[in-house]
């Protein structure tokens, strides 16, 4: 069964009144198309102000005008009807520049036969058709690549080979190279082996759906996290056939800092807790333990005053009481790293807390040899605290990293004091010793709960710097390097 011809709808401009009557009536009567026929450029302008064609004939000599100059004017008005240029006999230059001038065919007049035109409609409407069809994917497509290429996210598209199709703006800002420098080179060298380690294509064989976040180092040498969204990209028509994929990233890297703060505030609040927890127990020990230990030192003291001709037993009873002592001076650490903040905090000048320090340990570090090099910085901002707290805060820092004795290398020991981007107050105080590895610095602060034997540092020194660093809401950490060890201390300037 033949399929019906179309009926179109036709418009011819002719001044030519025999011609174009002749033409409207073997196009209407013969072939079923519904023709329009104008004599003059201005009644053909009206015409297609209200009426849509799906052919135009156009003359080439027109009153006033030409054929070429009636084209441009359509051309200008982005009118996409199909023309079809009428020439008289032999003027086939005009119909070369008809066609580069956007017409889609021509007749030369007193040429052609009238049993063609059935088959030259058909085939130049079809054609028109065709092209507009064509005109509206590529302003889709080109449309579809401006919303792509101006998206915030950066957007990398692959095709089956692993070659690069399409490199927007953002992924140029973000991961460096120009579309021009990136579209149709490998997608592995030029984007996947960005990451660290190098991303793998994927296989969309049971997902539709990938997302992963991956790291990759800036020009910079900082490093930059992104979410990367990947999915396959499918033609409907081609039976869901994969073309290639697309992914689709972003920059994450200031909500990996946040967590990353969050993680370490976490970890403060765990460890504020433990030592929190550690404070409470010594001060119940503290408490066990202080009763029975007067007991020890009263009972060796009356024991050693009334065995005072028994030599042997005179040194066995002062065993006993210097045990005591001893042990009633860790007691005593216990219960000021137990006690809670004492004393007004006030705006203070960590300079003269530090000299304060030193008055008291400039003995011992005489007795010792070491070599103090002092380097406090002038007229630094105040800083809010506990005096008392401070000046304990610089002894027993410099007490819990002293030798005990003597020894043949030289001990020095360098304090600074500097202002930190003018936000915080740093002290440094940095030993010519290392006391432990660098990865080992974490646990410099924490309490030694072994049996001490040494008559001038009880083992919680550091411990306590720590806690009252805490409850004068500073910071203190330690690093070391192979003959090295430096304590930092920093507090929020007093605004």
């Amino acid at each position: 069964m033949n399929r019906p011809t179309p009926t179109y709808r036709i418009l011819v401009l002719d001044d030519d009144p025999i011609q174009g009557d002749l033409l409207q009536s073997y196009i209407e009567t013969t072939l079923g198309h519904k023709v329009d026929c104008s004599r003059e450029v201005d009644r053909f302008q009206q015409l297609l102000a209200t009426q849509t064609y799906d052919l135009i004939f156009l003359d080439y000599k027109l009153p006033g005008a030409t054929g070429l100059e009636v084209l441009a004017e359509l051309n200008a008005r982005k009118f996409t009807t199909p023309v079809i240029m009428m020439t008289g006999e032999g003027s086939e230059q005009v119909a070369v520049k008809a066609i580069r001038s956007g017409a889609s065919d021509y007749l030369v007049k007193g040429s052609f036969q009238l049993s063609s035109l059935a088959g030259l409609i058909q085939k130049t409407i079809q054609t028109g058709e065709l092209q507009r069809s064509v005109d509206r994917s590529l302003e889709k497509i080109r449309y579809q690549a401006f919303l792509l290429d101006n998206l915030r996210e950066a957007v990398v598209v692959w095709d089956t080979d692993s070659r690069i199709t399409f490199w927007n703006q953002a992924a140029q800002k973000l991961y460096g190279g120009s579309s021009d420098e990136k579209v149709g080179k490998p997608v592995q060298s030029e984007y996947l082996s960005l990451f660290i380690p190098p991303a793998q294509p994927q296989q969309f064989d049971q997902i539709d759906r990938l997302v992963q976040e991956r790291h990759f180092p800036s020009r910079e040498g900082k490093v930059i996290w992104v979410v990367a969204i990947s999915t396959p990209l499918r033609d409907e028509s081609l039976g869901q056939d994969i073309l290639g994929t697309m992914e689709i990233s972003y920059d994450i890297s200031d909500r990996k800092e946040m967590e990353a703060s969050i993680q370490a505030a976490q970890v403060r609040m765990a460890k504020q807790s433990r030592l929190a927890g550690i404070g409470q127990l010594a001060a119940g020990v503290a408490h066990l333990i202080n009763n029975p230990l007067t007991t020890i030192i009263a009972e060796a003291q009356i024991i050693q005053q009334g065995t005072a001709q028994q030599d042997h037993i005179q040194e066995s009873v002062q065993a006993i009481e210097e045990a005591g002592w001893r042990a009633h001076k860790v007691v005593q650490k216990l219960q000021e790293f137990s006690l809670p903040s004492t004393g007004s905090f006030q705006p203070l000048n960590i300079n003269r807390t530090i000299n304060q320090a030193l008055e008291v340990l400039r003995p011992r570090l005489e007795c010792l040899g070491v070599k103090l090099d002092l380097h406090l910085a002038n007229h630094l901002p105040r800083v809010r605290g506990s005096a008392r707290q401070f000046e304990d805060l610089w002894v027993n820092i410099l007490v819990g990293i002293l030798p005990e004795t003597t020894s043949d290398k030289e001990c020095s020991i360098t304090i600074r004091s500097r202002l930190n981007q003018e936000r915080t107050v740093i002290v440094e105080v940095k030993i010519n010793v290392a006391l432990g590895k660098p990865n080992e610095m974490e646990t410099l602060f924490d309490p030694i709960l072994a049996p001490y034997t040494s008559s001038f540092r009880s083992g919680l020194e550091l411990s306590i710097c720590r806690e009252i660093v805490r409850q004068n809401q500073g910071s203190i950490s330690a690093y070391s390097s192979e003959q090295n060890t430096t304590i930092m201390v920093e507090f929020l300037r007093e605004d």
